[in-house]
């Protein structure tokens, strides 16, 4: 039997069997090249989508915290920390 170790998501112990989800192939990941003039836009547009993700992470774990529970709501606090 192999014994593994991590951080635990809750307390307790479980026993059972293990499922090993492995992909087989990769997602192709597409590259576009952009011009040196079109840098700035590029990273504006960064900007831009990282602070509506921040945003709606926050919405998320205000309204996580009303309706379940602060501690159930740190995953969202998780992911702002992240971006």
């Amino acid at each position: 039997m192999k014994k593994l170790v991590g951080v635990s998501g809750s307390s307790g112990i479980v026993t059972g069997k293990a499922f090993l989800h492995i992909v087989k192939e990769i997602p192709e990941i597409s590259r576009i090249n952009i011009k040196k003039d079109e840098v700035d836009t590029e990273i504006k547009r960064l900007e831009a989508a990282f602070k509506k993700a921040a945003e709606e992470a926050r919405e998320l774990h205000e309204r996580a915290i009303r309706e379940m529970s602060k501690e159930s709501a740190d995953i969202f606090a998780a992911h702002l920390m992240m971006l």
